[in-house]
């Protein structure tokens, strides 16, 4: 995984190997430290079974928290995937590490 300023200077995340989706709902509907937050605390309490399912819907994508993993759909087309709790955990914290790195510099 790694974190990245195109040269247009907007941030970007790879995430390979799991599904560009993941990227392109970081990119397009994750663009503050506030939000990651805010959805790093739901994947936590899913993950920890204070509570069982989570969903919200975004600018372009829908996430539904579970036991099952995550479920990211496309509300504009047919970008959706699923990925473990785990997986997307690990992509946002990231994202929300560096988002918080280029808000401090």
């Amino acid at each position: 995984m790694r974190c990245y300023t195109d040269a247009s200077g907007v941030r970007r995340i790879d995430v390979a190997p799991l599904p560009d989706t993941v990227a392109s709902l970081l990119e397009l509907d994750i663009p503050g430290i506030v939000q990651a937050g805010e959805l790093l605390a739901q994947v936590d309490r899913v993950l920890s079974g204070t509570l069982q399912r989570w969903e919200v819907t975004g600018d372009t994508f829908a996430i539904t928290l579970s036991r099952d993993g995550v479920l990211i759909d496309c509300i504009w087309g047919d970008d959706n995937c699923k990925l473990s709790l785990a997986d997307f955990r690990g992509c946002l914290l990231a994202w929300q590490i560096f988002i918080s790195e280029r808000i401090a510099s």
